[in-house]
């Protein structure tokens, strides 16, 4: 993989109030974990362009995969929680 080109970050508002932990600043509660994904898109190429780390939302180019100048590229990443 090549260098981080977006990372992403989701929320768990509920962290604290639906908890079987408790409430507070500091609780990380098992359920709130969030894990990533990238949807691929129903055109997509045998072998794609970017990857996401499932538990930190960050999204690499893959190695050996190059962007081109003026061109953009559209990827829908999903952020849950168990």
């Amino acid at each position: 993989m090549v260098g981080v080109v977006y990372k992403a970050r989701a929320e768990d508002e509920d962290l604290g109030l639906t908890c079987p932990l408790g409430p507070g600043q500091h609780t990380r509660c098992p359920c709130a974990a969030i894990t990533y994904s990238i949807r691929a898109p129903q055109n997509a190429l045998h072998h794609p362009l970017f990857t996401i780390h499932e538990s930190s939302g960050q999204v690499f180019l893959q190695e050996g995969s190059q962007l081109s100048p003026g061109n953009s590229h559209e990827l829908e990443i999903i952020a849950s929680s168990k």
